[in-house]
């Protein structure tokens, strides 16, 4: 679900042609533990303290006609919880573009000394988002 802040954010982008880019310089993807439903009105991450924003991974994001692709890596010392909820951002914590709660690995948390990649497909001009 594109979240009310990336809708002012494309907004304004059209009307005074300013905004931060999703590119790779700013793009990030926030994991957390929150199962907190997604909403709207959400411009961050729900977890209270186990959350974590990651840039993109050399090359990303991409795209490909109208999706996005975005991929970030989170090393072995990084984020080790359970991952329940991702967003997509252009700040850290900042403009959240879409939030998803999907409990990620079945559930299990991400141990320490473990590499863990996450890929978000979004499809521009669609309600849905593909992971």
């Amino acid at each position: 679900m594109l979240l009310s802040s990336a809708t002012a954010s494309l907004a304004q982008a059209i009307v005074a042609g300013t905004f931060t880019p999703l590119n790779n310089t700013n793009a990030k993807i926030g994991v957390g533990d929150s199962t907190t439903a997604a909403a709207k009105t959400q411009t961050d991450l729900q977890a209270s303290t186990n959350k974590t924003y990651i840039g993109q991974d050399a090359s990303y994001p991409s795209v490909s006609g109208s999706v996005i692709l975005f991929q970030i890596t989170a090393g072995a010392a990084v984020a080790n919880y359970v991952w329940n909820e991702f967003l997509i951002c252009d700040a850290a914590p900042g403009n959240a573009w879409a939030r998803f709660v999907q409990p990620l690995n079945g559930g299990v948390a991400k141990a320490p000394g473990q590499s863990w990649t996450l890929q978000v497909a979004a499809t521009v001009g669609r309600n849905d988002v593909a992971n």
